[in-house]
């Protein structure tokens, strides 16, 4: 009887025992050795500006936060990269603008499912009929990331919004996902006119100080015209911050930043199954074959989702590594900070989260 006692005991122990995430210490010195950082650009080429400039930067090795509970479980950073330094997160803002966005939609200030001709009145036809919700979820019918609109790019005045209403279309609203920033900017000025205020003060002012994120800021291309998009600079530590509280639902320290429907709202599929016309991941098949298919809640990646179109693994990587996620069945979420080109780091990122959820599920091995 008592050799049973002792071992239901150790039983519950071992299933209680907080997860040991110290072997990832050897599997990060090896996926950091192969990171490959941004090609520099040739000797006389026009220098780059903005958020290229930044991206630039020379910086070597990787880092990783992982958080669980409200709190940081794993924190370590390979060869010299900074855990706190603030650098773009090219495509990891439009989860920040997405948060925002939502902020915003429960105060009652703006809706998912305004249409631009309520902000713009020359614009017409498809282009007048977007929403907000299309916008954000890449299904207004404005073309994808490998046609980013100068205007945007550079940063230009007001004007840039009809110059991305007027681009050649990949569709009608709600008939294909065409992955990109240029829907999004628009959205972006019309949250803008909605609220009254800058978006960088926005998000300042609802997310950012109420998630302790001093080092993050919408900064690219510049205040008239913000790159919603991908314009965000922040760091690791401060990434987590945001990730922790989304893993959440929506709390953080004890207090509410955003709503448990607007979490849930973020994580639903938005994409409704349509044509995919333009994806950052098609080329990556060989990666891993799910990969082309990936489908999109609001400002969000659904990179694992369950039958009823709900996100189980969702993330917002950008176009040099930056990538955070969450993983809810696991009850994790991490950051995967880094200066490289997505593709290179892919499978590095997919080993990554392969081995934390593991780790996550299975604490006492």
């Amino acid at each position: 009887m008592t050799s049973l006692i002792l071992l239901a005991l150790t039983t519950f122990a071992a299933a209680a025992a907080p997860p040991d995430f110290r072997s990832l210490d050897a599997f990060l010195d090896e996926a950091c050795a192969k990171v490959k950082s941004p090609t520099p650009a040739p000797a006389g080429a026009i220098p780059p500006s903005g958020i290229a400039a930044d991206a630039a930067k020379p910086r070597t090795g990787c880092a990783v936060i992982l958080v669980r509970g409200g709190k940081v479980v794993y924190r370590r950073a390979v060869a010299g990269f900074s855990l706190t330094e603030a650098y773009t997160i090219a495509s990891a803002s439009k989860w920040l603008s997405a948060a925002l966005l939502m902020k915003l939609v429960e105060e009652g200030k703006v809706s998912l499912e305004e249409k631009a001709g309520k902000y713009f009145a020359a614009a017409s036809g498809p282009a007048a009929d977007m929403t907000i919700r299309q916008m954000f979820s890449h299904t207004a019918g404005l073309p994808g990331s490998l046609e980013n609109h100068p205007c945007m790019v550079r940063g230009e005045g007001p004007d840039c919004v009809m110059q991305l209403l007027n681009m050649k279309r990949v569709g009608d609203p709600g008939t294909a996902f065409a992955y990109g920033a240029n829907s999004m900017n628009v959205a972006g000025r019309m949250v803008e006119r909605a609220a009254g205020k800058p978006l960088s003060d926005l998000f300042d002012d609802r997310i950012g100080r109420p998630l302790g994120m001093k080092s993050t800021e919408l900064k690219y291309p510049s205040r008239q015209q913000p790159q919603v998009g991908a314009g965000f600079v922040s760091s690791a530590e401060d990434y987590a911050k945001f990730v922790a509280m989304i893993l959440n639902r929506g709390k953080a320290g004890g207090k509410r930043v955003l709503s448990a429907e607007s979490i849930a709202e973020m994580e639903r599929d938005q994409t409704g199954g349509v044509k995919i016309v333009f994806s950052p991941y098609t080329r990556l098949a060989n990666v891993s074959p799910a990969l082309p298919g990936t489908r999109y809640g609001l400002g969000v990646w659904l990179e694992e989702m369950d039958a009823s179109g709900r996100g189980v693994v969702i993330g917002s990587q950008g176009a040099w590594g930056f990538s955070p996620w969450v993983d809810r069945e696991a009850g994790i979420a991490g950051v995967f900070a880094t200066v490289s080109r997505y593709a290179e780091i892919m499978p590095q990122y997919l080993e990554l989260k392969k081995r934390v959820r593991e780790i996550a599920r299975n604490p006492g091995r």
